[in-house]
């Protein structure tokens, strides 16, 4: 025998309410359609589902049954409403956040780390890349958001920005370097700070005494969503 798993649903909400017309307004049903439904199934079944004359009502052996089985059918349809409204509401789900290892590394994971501690809903798929991996992630819905450098990047293309770490240049460099101590540094005097040079030999930057960098150092402002500008170059030894 097949029963529809509304009708358990409504022999529940019934059961819980302990009146037909509470458990219609449960289910925002009406009180004649939910009556009409627990008699198709007492007729169907050829059982009575409570126990005549009682009040608040009281279910009988096989209704109690039944309403524990359309119990669980209505706490999924519950918590199905529930995701529905966290998901619209922007408290539950999932974000798929791609960025350049060092600001992941150094910055964005530890905001996220704070985010989640009020969101725990909310889930974060972290990965990395550099702008032609991060912009084909967002234009392929492989990403929701991107963390990359501003200044390399065409504003007016489909994508939308939102700038989060305001910088500044800066020169690092070793304790007794040529360069030190000195109050002003005029960038091109040397051809090994040229912007075309420098953009070639960023991977070659790693900020060693022998190699020191030029480098943009940001300050947080706010977590989750913009572009950050990040150029190296080196100078010379």
């Amino acid at each position: 025998m097949k029963i529809d798993e509304k009708h358990l649903a409504q022999l529940a909400a019934v059961v819980e309410a302990g009146g037909v017309t509470e458990g219609a307004h449960l289910l925002g049903l009406t009180q004649p359609a939910v009556s009409r439904t627990l008699t198709a199934l007492e007729k169907r079944l050829g059982e009575r589902l409570f126990v005549p004359g009682r009040r608040p009502l009281v279910p009988t052996v096989i209704g109690r049954q039944l309403a524990a089985h359309g119990k669980v059918i209505l706490e999924a349809s519950r918590k199905a409403s529930e995701a529905v409204r966290s998901f619209h509401a922007g408290s539950a789900g999932t974000v798929r956040i791609g960025g350049v290892p060092f600001f992941m590394d150094a910055f964005i994971s530890q905001m996220l780390g704070q985010f989640q501690v009020g969101q725990p809903d909310i889930s974060i798929e972290q990965s990395y890349g550099n702008l032609p991996e991060l912009q084909a992630g967002l234009r392929s819905g492989q990403l929701d958001l991107a963390i990359c450098p501003l200044g390399v990047v065409d504003p007016g293309s489909e994508l939308a920005f939102t700038e989060i770490l305001p910088g500044r240049n800066v020169i690092a460099a070793r304790a007794r370097h040529p360069l030190f101590g000195r109050k002003s540094i005029h960038l091109a005097r040397s051809a090994a700070l040229s912007v075309d040079r420098a953009a070639a030999r960023i991977a070659a930057a790693g900020g060693s005494a022998r190699h020191p960098v030029v480098h943009r150092r940001q300050r947080i402002q706010r977590p989750l969503c913009g572009w950050i500008a990040a150029e190296r170059a080196e100078l010379p030894a």
